[in-house]
């Protein structure tokens, strides 16, 4: 999972009058507990990062998703490893149990490693992902030391703001955007074994979005000729869906794919109301439930990926289903 990022802001005029130089700030484009983010991963076929410099008009529009993911910004206390990484004021979680712990301050947005149910990864001192304050032609370069069960890695991290113009994905146009051209070269040692890696990374950023919207990931190791082997955007970010406990195992949906009615058990009875969300963010649903077990119709529901977030005396939980 590629890390998020924050955003960029700026502003464009005519061709005709002076472009202003787009500007990232930490108070403005770091992001917030509470963010939940959709990631539509996209078939790479035909896909070109196109061109750098100014005034560029970028035209993703024909993108055809292949998966969708989501990720939501927590608290460090609300997961089950903080003790390990006590310096973190934010975490990035998902549906899977992966938690990938941040530090976000005025100067930077920083790394501090991730943690699952099987891999643990935690780098000697915070890697610097993104600094403030950062604008077109601006650069950085990072290194990063990590040590895991099996081995370590280290790598260098690099990256130009190489253009900014306008954004055009399936989701619609967007306006004022910033793209960085990222480079990463790594080492890694996995039981004695030593791998040698380069990924380029493209990154389009854009006001409001509290990571990049769109994101491109070119891979060179053992062949020197760059191919695309990711890309993914983001349909929306909000807040509405807050402090979430992502992983519960007392809530079970079947059937999942659903058609026309989906059922909800829990160990006990927590959960007094569930809500149902698009892919989008937006609530199509919502019901007050009682019992061990709901039934719910979801027949008028148009076919796609929707998010079930369950509430009550028991905290919160969300679960993953796809109606058919």
């Amino acid at each position: 999972m590629h890390k998020a990022f924050p955003i960029f802001s700026f502003l464009f005029f005519s061709a005709s009058t002076l472009l202003a130089q787009p500007t990232l700030t930490s108070v403005t484009n770091n992001p917030v507990v509470g963010d939940m983010l959709f990631y539509h991963v996209c078939d790479t076929t035909g896909v070109n990062k196109g061109a750098s410099g100014p005034a560029v008009t970028w035209n993703f529009s024909s993108l055809i998703q292949t998966a969708l993911d989501t990720t939501e910004y927590v608290s460090c206390s609300s997961t089950p490893y903080c003790d390990s990484f006590t310096a973190s004021n934010i975490v990035a979680t998902d549906l899977h149990g992966n938690y990938s712990y941040y530090i976000i301050n005025s100067g930077a947005f920083s790394y501090l490693g991730y943690e699952n149910a099987t891999i643990s990864l935690r780098y000697s001192n915070p890697v610097d992902y993104i600094y403030f304050p950062l604008s077109y032609n601006s650069t950085h370069f990072d290194v990063g030391l990590s040590t895991f069960s099996t081995g370590s890695l280290m790598y260098s991290d690099s990256f130009i703001c190489d253009g900014y113009g306008t954004l055009i994905l399936p989701t619609g146009t967007f306006n004022n955007v910033l793209r960085i051209h990222e480079i990463q070269f790594g080492t890694e040692i996995i039981s004695s074994v030593t791998y040698n890696w380069r990924t380029d990374y493209y990154l389009w950023y854009t006001s409001g979005i509290h990571t990049a919207i769109c994101n491109m990931g070119f891979d060179t190791t053992g062949t020197g000729i760059s191919h695309i082997s990711y890309v993914g955007y983001i349909s929306k970010n909000t807040t509405g869906i807050q402090n979430i406990s992502i992983l519960n195992n007392s809530v079970a949906l079947f059937p999942n794919p659903a058609n026309n009615e989906l059922t909800i058990t829990t160990n006990e009875n927590a959960y007094s109301s569930v809500s149902i969300f698009n892919s989008v963010g937006t609530q199509v649903l919502y019901s007050g439930i009682n019992t061990k077990m709901t039934n719910l119709n979801i027949s008028n529901l148009p076919a796609g990926i929707y998010f079930l977030k369950l509430e009550g005396n028991g905290g919160k939980s969300i679960r993953r289903f796809e109606k058919i």
